[in-house]
Protein backbone atom coordinates (compact mmCIF):
# COMPACT_ATOMS: atom_id res chain seq x y z
CA UNK A 1 0.00 0.00 0.00
CA UNK A 2 1.70 3.44 -1.03
CA UNK A 3 1.59 6.58 1.00
CA UNK A 4 -0.38 9.19 0.06
CA UNK A 5 1.08 12.68 0.04
CA UNK A 6 -0.89 13.85 3.38
CA UNK A 7 0.73 10.80 5.25
CA UNK A 8 4.32 11.83 4.31
CA UNK A 9 2.85 15.36 5.73
CA UNK A 10 1.68 13.91 8.83
CA UNK A 11 4.74 11.68 9.77
CA UNK A 12 7.31 15.02 8.53
CA UNK A 13 5.22 17.05 11.05
CA UNK A 14 5.43 14.56 13.95
CA UNK A 15 9.23 13.80 13.26
CA UNK A 16 9.32 17.62 13.38
CA UNK A 17 7.38 17.91 16.86
CA UNK A 18 9.10 15.22 18.04
CA UNK A 19 12.66 17.01 17.25
CA UNK A 20 10.82 20.09 19.14
CA UNK A 21 9.94 18.49 22.28
CA UNK A 22 13.06 16.48 23.09
CA UNK A 23 15.59 18.85 24.28
CA UNK A 24 19.02 18.68 25.61
CA UNK A 25 19.78 20.36 28.95
CA UNK A 26 21.95 23.72 29.09
CA UNK A 27 25.62 22.49 29.57
CA UNK A 28 27.10 23.23 32.75
CA UNK A 29 30.79 22.22 33.09
CA UNK A 30 31.42 20.70 36.15
CA UNK A 31 28.16 19.26 36.71
CA UNK A 32 28.19 15.88 38.35
CA UNK A 33 26.49 13.15 37.70
CA UNK A 34 22.82 11.86 39.51
CA UNK A 35 23.30 8.57 38.71
CA UNK A 36 23.32 6.33 42.05
CA UNK A 37 25.46 2.89 41.53
CA UNK A 38 23.77 0.73 43.66
CA UNK A 39 24.44 -3.15 44.27
CA UNK A 40 21.92 -5.37 42.24
CA UNK A 41 19.71 -7.68 44.46
CA UNK A 42 18.39 -10.86 42.33
CA UNK A 43 15.80 -10.45 39.96
CA UNK A 44 13.64 -12.26 42.21
CA UNK A 45 14.01 -9.41 44.58
CA UNK A 46 13.62 -6.79 42.38
CA UNK A 47 10.19 -8.44 40.92
CA UNK A 48 8.78 -8.71 44.27
CA UNK A 49 9.69 -5.17 45.60
CA UNK A 50 8.27 -3.60 42.59
CA UNK A 51 5.03 -5.10 43.14
CA UNK A 52 5.20 -4.23 46.62
CA UNK A 53 6.21 -7.45 48.24
CA UNK A 54 7.80 -8.30 51.31
CA UNK A 55 11.03 -9.21 50.53
CA UNK A 56 14.05 -10.35 53.61
CA UNK A 57 16.55 -8.16 54.00
CA UNK A 58 19.38 -10.84 53.21
CA UNK A 59 18.39 -9.99 49.91
CA UNK A 60 20.09 -6.95 50.33
CA UNK A 61 23.24 -7.95 52.13
CA UNK A 62 26.29 -8.02 50.25
CA UNK A 63 26.44 -11.82 50.26
CA UNK A 64 22.59 -11.61 48.56
CA UNK A 65 23.72 -9.03 45.83
CA UNK A 66 27.12 -11.18 45.31
CA UNK A 67 24.99 -14.04 44.71
CA UNK A 68 23.03 -11.98 42.05
CA UNK A 69 26.13 -12.37 38.74
CA UNK A 70 25.93 -16.12 39.86
CA UNK A 71 22.49 -17.17 39.83
CA UNK A 72 22.01 -14.98 36.80
CA UNK A 73 25.42 -17.08 34.64
CA UNK A 74 23.31 -20.61 35.62
CA UNK A 75 19.78 -19.67 34.59
CA UNK A 76 19.69 -16.68 32.44
CA UNK A 77 18.57 -18.76 29.74
CA UNK A 78 15.98 -20.69 31.50
CA UNK A 79 12.70 -19.53 31.56
CA UNK A 80 9.55 -20.62 33.34
CA UNK A 81 5.59 -20.04 33.24
CA UNK A 82 4.36 -17.74 35.85
CA UNK A 83 1.12 -15.93 36.37
CA UNK A 84 0.23 -12.12 36.70
CA UNK A 85 -1.94 -10.21 38.44
CA UNK A 86 -4.56 -10.11 35.75
CA UNK A 87 -4.43 -14.06 35.40
CA UNK A 88 -2.61 -14.31 32.51
CA UNK A 89 0.54 -16.78 31.59
CA UNK A 90 3.25 -15.11 30.75
CA UNK A 91 7.51 -16.15 30.10
CA UNK A 92 9.93 -14.89 32.70
CA UNK A 93 13.72 -15.67 33.33
CA UNK A 94 14.03 -18.33 36.13
CA UNK A 95 16.18 -15.76 38.06
CA UNK A 96 13.22 -13.92 38.47
CA UNK A 97 10.88 -16.61 39.45
CA UNK A 98 12.58 -18.23 42.01
CA UNK A 99 13.90 -17.68 45.71
CA UNK A 100 17.61 -18.14 46.54
CA UNK A 101 17.97 -21.48 48.19
CA UNK A 102 21.13 -19.80 50.30
CA UNK A 103 18.57 -17.19 51.80
CA UNK A 104 18.72 -16.04 55.24
CA UNK A 105 15.50 -14.80 56.93
CA UNK A 106 15.70 -11.55 59.40
CA UNK A 107 15.80 -13.26 62.32
CA UNK A 108 19.32 -14.76 60.96
CA UNK A 109 20.96 -11.81 60.38
CA UNK A 110 23.87 -10.08 61.75
CA UNK A 111 23.09 -6.57 63.56
CA UNK A 112 25.99 -5.05 60.97
CA UNK A 113 24.50 -7.02 57.96
CA UNK A 114 20.68 -5.76 58.93
CA UNK A 115 21.87 -2.52 58.47
CA UNK A 116 23.99 -2.64 55.47
CA UNK A 117 21.00 -4.22 53.87
CA UNK A 118 18.07 -2.15 55.26
CA UNK A 119 20.23 0.75 54.20
CA UNK A 120 20.03 -0.65 50.65
CA UNK A 121 16.82 -1.34 51.01
CA UNK A 122 15.64 1.69 51.41
CA UNK A 123 17.82 3.30 48.83
CA UNK A 124 16.15 0.51 46.03
CA UNK A 125 12.41 1.85 47.05
CA UNK A 126 12.58 4.98 44.67
CA UNK A 127 13.86 3.29 41.44
CA UNK A 128 11.92 0.68 42.31
CA UNK A 129 8.53 2.51 42.20
CA UNK A 130 7.75 3.15 45.32
CA UNK A 131 5.62 6.38 46.22
CA UNK A 132 7.48 8.65 48.31
CA UNK A 133 5.75 8.78 50.89
CA UNK A 134 5.66 5.02 51.83
CA UNK A 135 9.94 5.33 51.11
CA UNK A 136 10.16 7.84 54.04
CA UNK A 137 8.22 5.93 56.13
CA UNK A 138 9.88 2.71 55.56
CA UNK A 139 13.43 4.45 55.64
CA UNK A 140 11.92 6.24 59.28
CA UNK A 141 11.23 2.87 60.03
CA UNK A 142 15.19 1.13 59.83
CA UNK A 143 16.47 4.24 61.44
CA UNK A 144 14.26 4.08 64.75
CA UNK A 145 15.60 0.49 65.15
CA UNK A 146 19.32 1.71 64.15
CA UNK A 147 19.00 4.71 66.71
CA UNK A 148 17.22 2.76 69.39
CA UNK A 149 18.15 2.80 73.12
CA UNK A 150 17.59 -0.62 73.26
CA UNK A 151 20.32 -2.03 71.15
CA UNK A 152 23.53 -0.82 73.68
CA UNK A 153 21.38 -3.48 76.80
CA UNK A 154 21.99 -6.94 76.66
CA UNK A 155 20.05 -8.70 73.94
CA UNK A 156 18.72 -5.50 72.79
CA UNK A 157 19.90 -5.69 69.21
CA UNK A 158 18.49 -9.12 68.82
CA UNK A 159 14.80 -8.31 70.47
CA UNK A 160 15.01 -5.30 67.49
CA UNK A 161 16.15 -7.33 64.84
CA UNK A 162 12.82 -9.79 66.01
CA UNK A 163 10.60 -6.83 66.15
CA UNK A 164 11.68 -5.91 62.54
CA UNK A 165 11.06 -9.37 61.47
CA UNK A 166 7.76 -9.77 62.70
CA UNK A 167 5.99 -5.79 62.68
CA UNK A 168 7.90 -5.24 58.64
CA UNK A 169 6.33 -8.78 57.21
CA UNK A 170 2.74 -7.88 58.93
CA UNK A 171 3.17 -4.31 57.57
CA UNK A 172 3.23 -5.87 53.87
CA UNK A 173 0.72 -8.54 54.78
CA UNK A 174 -1.55 -5.79 55.64
CA UNK A 175 -0.91 -3.54 52.98
CA UNK A 176 -1.48 -6.11 50.00
CA UNK A 177 -5.05 -6.87 52.40
CA UNK A 178 -5.42 -3.50 51.54
CA UNK A 179 -5.17 -1.81 54.93
CA UNK A 180 -2.52 0.56 56.47
CA UNK A 181 -0.57 0.80 59.66
CA UNK A 182 2.03 3.57 61.12
CA UNK A 183 5.12 1.42 60.41
CA UNK A 184 7.01 4.77 62.17
CA UNK A 185 5.42 4.32 65.40
CA UNK A 186 7.28 1.60 67.37
CA UNK A 187 5.07 -0.48 69.71
CA UNK A 188 6.93 -0.79 72.79
CA UNK A 189 4.61 -3.89 74.30
CA UNK A 190 5.42 -5.84 71.50
CA UNK A 191 8.91 -4.49 71.88
CA UNK A 192 8.92 -5.96 75.66
CA UNK A 193 7.03 -9.17 74.41
CA UNK A 194 9.86 -9.81 72.07
CA UNK A 195 12.28 -9.25 74.48
CA UNK A 196 10.96 -11.73 76.59
CA UNK A 197 11.09 -13.86 73.86
CA UNK A 198 14.69 -13.49 73.29
CA UNK A 199 15.36 -13.93 76.91
CA UNK A 200 13.69 -17.53 77.00
CA UNK A 201 15.28 -18.36 73.72
CA UNK A 202 18.63 -17.63 75.43
CA UNK A 203 17.94 -19.66 78.62
CA UNK A 204 17.05 -22.80 76.43
CA UNK A 205 19.98 -22.16 74.73
CA UNK A 206 21.78 -22.55 78.13
CA UNK A 207 20.43 -25.15 79.31
CA UNK A 208 20.67 -27.64 76.77
CA UNK A 209 24.16 -26.24 76.06
CA UNK A 210 23.78 -24.80 72.52
CA UNK A 211 26.20 -22.17 71.44
CA UNK A 212 24.67 -18.65 71.47
CA UNK A 213 24.47 -16.79 68.52
CA UNK A 214 24.16 -13.14 69.10
CA UNK A 215 23.66 -10.42 66.53
CA UNK A 216 27.16 -9.17 66.64
CA UNK A 217 28.36 -12.64 65.25
CA UNK A 218 28.58 -13.24 61.37
CA UNK A 219 25.81 -15.97 60.70
CA UNK A 220 26.89 -16.84 56.78
CA UNK A 221 25.23 -19.67 54.96
CA UNK A 222 27.60 -22.74 53.79
CA UNK A 223 29.00 -22.21 50.87
CA UNK A 224 27.67 -25.80 49.86
CA UNK A 225 24.21 -25.60 51.40
CA UNK A 226 21.43 -22.95 52.14
CA UNK A 227 20.62 -22.62 55.80
CA UNK A 228 18.90 -25.23 57.88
Amino acid sequence: MRNTPGDDQDRLATDKQERCTAQLPPIIMGSKSWTIALHQPTMYTIDKFRKFEYVPLWYFTEQGCQLTGKEKASHEDLYDLTRTSDNCLTLCTATSNCPSPNALSDKQLTWEQFMDASHLFCRWLIPAGWPEGYAKILSSFFWQLENHEDKVIVDGKETLLLYQVHVCKAWHDELKAGHFFDLTELDEKKLNTYCKEVDVEVCCMCVCGEPQIRSTDHAQPSPDHGPH
